[in-house]
C-alpha cells in the first residue's frame, strides 16, 4: 500500500514539472510579446480597447512563415505585431505549441489590450469589437488553428498626490 502512493506521488510530481515548463514557455511568450508593444497615443488618449487574434504559422523547423493579425485591431497595433522579428519570442511560442501537443503548426492567440487614465477614461469592450474577431483581409478565418491562451495588457495611467504639508 505505500509503494502504491508512493508511486502515485512521484507520478503527480513528474506529471506537475512538465506542466510548470509547458506554463513556463507560454509565460516568457507572453512576457517577451507585452514587451514589443508599444500602445498608439490616439488610442492611449481616447482609453479605446484592442480585441484581436494574432495568427501565426509555423513551418516544420519552428520557424515563422507569417505572422498576421485579425481585421479587429486597428492598424497601427497591426503592424506591430506583424513586424515582430525577434527569434526568442517565436521559439518560446513554438516550445509551448509543441509540448501543449498542438497537432497544426497554426497559432491562434487571442489578444486583449485595455486602456485607463484614472479619473477620465476607461476602456469598455462593446459587441461591434468582436464583429471582425474572425476576419482576416474582409474574409471569414478558414482551417484549423490551436488556440493558445489569452494575451492581456492593461495599460493604466494615473497620478500620485503629494501633500502640501
Amino acid at each position: 500500500m505505500k509503494t502504491i502512493i508512493i508511486t502515485l506521488l512521484l507520478l503527480s510530481y513528474y506529471a506537475g514539472q512538465g506542466q510548470e515548463s509547458l506554463d513556463n514557455a507560454y509565460e516568457r511568450f507572453e512576457k517577451l510579446l507585452l514587451h514589443k508593444i508599444e500602445y498608439p497615443e490616439r488610442l492611449k488618449d481616447r482609453c479605446i480597447p484592442t480585441v484581436a487574434l494574432l495568427l501565426i504559422d509555423f513551418n516544420q523547423s519552428g520557424e515563422v512563415d507569417t505572422i498576421k493579425v485579425t481585421d479587429s485591431a486597428f492598424d497601427e497595433i497591426s503592424k506591430q505585431l506583424s513586424n515582430i522579428k525577434s527569434i526568442e519570442i517565436f521559439d518560446a511560442l513554438f516550445t509551448y505549441a509543441t509540448q501543449a501537443g498542438a497537432t497544426t503548426c497554426r497559432l491562434a492567440i487571442p489578444l486583449h489590450i485595455d486602456t485607463e487614465e484614472m479619473g477620465s477614461c476607461a476602456s469598455i469592450l462593446m459587441s461591434n469589437d468582436f464583429t471582425r474577431l474572425t476576419s482576416l483581409d474582409g474574409n471569414s478565418l478558414t482551417g484549423s488553428y490551436f488556440i493558445c491562451p489569452i494575451v492581456y495588457m492593461r495599460r493604466l495611467t494615473g497620478f500620485t498626490y503629494q501633500s502640501s504639508n
